[in-house]
């Protein structure tokens, strides 16, 4: 018969769990306190860190920041300038007479209009005379052709009929010598016509040479008389031109600028009547500082702004004399039709004086006076920070950074004055 084992108790398997007192809670809970406030206390001096370290303290509203970039830097000045006419003809009197105008200033003219006239009698009385001298000439050199050419006919006429009586004193002497070979004639009536003979030979001869200088004499009058007419036509046609020249043309199209003389004025030779603006061909005078004067070295690339469209050009020319402070130089633009551009209008024009690929510049600004170009104050977050740089070309909108800044670092351009070149500036 099987028996029962013993059942064993639970002493052996159970656990015995100390109860926690009270003051062991409250060191976990106070040691969460502290680390809570140590954490706490360290942002607190994150966020207060700049006002503690910074020397004074600026609104962000009154600064300009601007990055550090790199790219081409120009640089150029900026000068004031007139817009002037390049092609701007002044109209002379070629005569003296009574002027009478066709034209107002600011009327629009085309090439070859007629602008002016002027009125001289004797220039016009000269070219009838002349005109009648070379009709005159004309009819005598036609005259004297017709009678070279009869001439020339009676004389061929003269000489035919000489060839003729040559050959018939031939025959004859050719007949006699036949029939006194026959005993048919005397020898005396051969000898005869034998004479006949030389007496024709030496007619004929002589006749031929005289009718051959008679030709060249008749040709030599002809060609005197048609060197005549000639000179006759080139006296007319300079007549014809000073008269002509009494209408005045205008020399270009454009626009009738200042008029020197009064309707119906008495006016001289060679005496100034007008001027002519072509509205095509405009260049810029411009006033340049004298500081700038040894950096102008012609041709320079330059450009104006004329509502809101952009010209370019080139300095062309620069004056060698100085007028307070200043020289006077020429830009030619490149494309000046339909510019819009009126004479003496005033505008601001830019000259390159260098141009530099892969500079380093910051915008332009206050700044660069206040810092005599030696500082300026880089911003990293809120902190402004002094510091030393070195600048070079300084241009109309940028300045070239040659050392103690690096590409896209913030820089503050606006006045620094109020910094009071503090090491340090905190912006708010």
């Amino acid at each position: 018969m099987a028996t029962n084992p013993m059942i064993r108790d639970t002493s052996q398997s159970d656990i015995i769990v100390a109860r926690e007192s009270r003051f062991g809670r409250k060191k976990l809970l106070l040691a969460a306190v502290a680390a809570g406030t140590l954490l706490l206390g360290v942002s607190a001096y994150s966020a207060v860190s700049p006002w503690l370290s910074a020397e004074r303290t600026v609104s962000a509203d009154r600064l300009r920041i601007m990055p550090v970039v790199r790219g081409n830097f120009e640089r150029s000045i900026s000068v004031q300038g007139t817009v002037d006419a390049a092609i701007r003809p002044t109209v002379y009197s070629l005569s003296e007479g009574v002027v009478t105008l066709h034209v107002k200033a600011g009327d629009t003219v085309e090439k070859g209009q007629l602008i002016a006239e002027i009125d001289n009698p004797e220039a016009r009385s000269a070219l009838k005379q002349e005109e009648a001298r070379l009709q005159q000439v004309s009819t005598d050199l036609a005259r004297l052709r017709i009678t070279s050419d009869q001439q020339k006919l009676a004389n061929a006429q003269e000489l035919a009929l000489q060839r003729i009586e040559l050959d018939a004193a031939e025959r004859r002497v050719r007949r006699t010598g036949e029939a006194l070979a026959k005993n048919v004639i005397s020898r005396q009536d051969h000898e005869e016509a034998e004479d006949t003979l030389a007496t024709a030979q030496t007619r004929l001869k002589h006749n031929s040479e005289r009718v051959r200088l008679e030709s060249d004499r008749l040709n030599f009058e002809v060609k005197s008389k048609a060197l005549e007419v000639e000179q006759q036509e080139l006296a007319l046609a300079e007549v014809r031109r000073r008269v002509e020249e009494l209408r005045i043309l205008s020399p270009t199209a454009g626009v009738v600028g200042n008029i020197a003389v009064q309707e119906r004025d008495k006016v001289a030779l060679n005496q100034a009547l007008m001027t002519v603006v072509d509205l095509s061909a405009y260049e810029v005078l411009v006033t340049i500082p004298e500081s700038y004067s040894d950096d102008l070295a012609p041709p320079l690339k330059a450009s104006i702004n004329v509502q809101g469209r952009v010209f370019t050009g080139s300095l062309t020319s620069i004056s060698p004399e100085v007028r307070d402070g200043h020289v006077e130089g020429r830009i030619a633009l490149d494309d000046s039709s339909g510019a819009g551009l009126k004479q003496k209008q005033r505008l601001t024009a830019k000259i390159v004086l260098d141009s530099r690929p892969d500079a380093l510049t910051v915008p332009r600004g206050p700044f660069l006076e206040d810092g005599a170009g030696r500082v300026a104050y880089v911003v990293d977050g809120k902190l402004a920070t002094l510091r030393p740089i070195k600048t070079g070309a300084v241009g109309v909108s940028d300045v070239e950074i040659l050392d103690g800044l690096r590409e896209g670092e913030q820089v503050v351009i606006s006045s620094t004055s109020a910094f009071e070149q503090a090491k340090t500036v905190l912006i708010r």
